[in-house]
């Protein structure tokens, strides 16, 4: 009778261990980058295995559990990580290898960034872009701005040339655009400006001295 129960304790541990060997080694996520945590798992079994972590070939750890991971932190760009599975050994029998699997972490590889003047964007808000917007000098010109064209000076709303005249009451505007709005001031002759020139107590053309204004 001991026998027999002997016997059938080894045969369902038999059978377990045939079950649990059958299985395949996942590892998660499949494409993994720096920022990622490795969890290596015996698809479709929930028995208790011994997995062994190794990086680019060299052991890293090992644990005993349903899982294993490795941390973020611990990996790199351009490292291979493999996890190998195996059922844990008894009093029936050795530990047994199930099955492996690897991952390649993925490079960390820096964003391209393209000068404002060839990123296909209106950078400075002016509705031009790259080459068609007159602040860019060359693809590699990483300013797009360029200050927007002033207003002429007969079209400005100001007195530029202080006369008291603006834009096209401006005798010295010839169209809006002109960008020069001064004109000389007319002429002032002595037989017309209200003064005693001569000193002879007449002025203007109360004075003999002047024939006209």
């Amino acid at each position: 009778m001991k026998l027999r129960i002997i016997l059938t304790a080894i045969i369902a541990l038999v059978i377990a261990s045939a079950a649990a060997i059958a299985g395949s080694v996942t590892i998660t996520p499949s494409s993994p980058d720096t920022d990622d945590t490795l969890t290596a798992t015996v698809s479709g079994s929930t028995a208790t295995y011994n997995f062994y972590w190794h990086k680019d070939g060299a052991l890293y750890s090992k644990t005993t559990g349903k899982q294993a991971t490795v941390p973020s932190y611990a990996t790199k760009g351009g490292q291979i990580w493999t996890a190998k599975a195996f059922v844990p050994s008894s009093g029936y029998m050795p530990e047994t290898f199930v099955a492996e699997a690897s991952v390649f972490i993925a490079l960390d590889i820096p964003a391209v960034t393209r000068a404002a003047c060839d990123d296909w964007i209106d950078n400075d808000g002016d509705g031009l872009t790259d080459m068609n917007d007159p602040g860019c000098t060359s693809t590699t010109d990483n300013d797009e701005y360029n200050a927007p064209p002033q207003p002429n000076q007969c079209e400005d709303g100001l007195d530029n040339d202080n006369d008291g005249l603006v834009d096209m009451n401006d005798p010295g505007c010839t169209s809006t655009t002109d960008n020069d709005e001064y004109n000389p001031p007319e002429p002032t002759y002595q037989c017309s400006d209200n003064t005693d020139n001569d000193g002879d107590g007449l002025t203007d053309m109360n004075d003999p001295g002047c024939t006209s204004t």
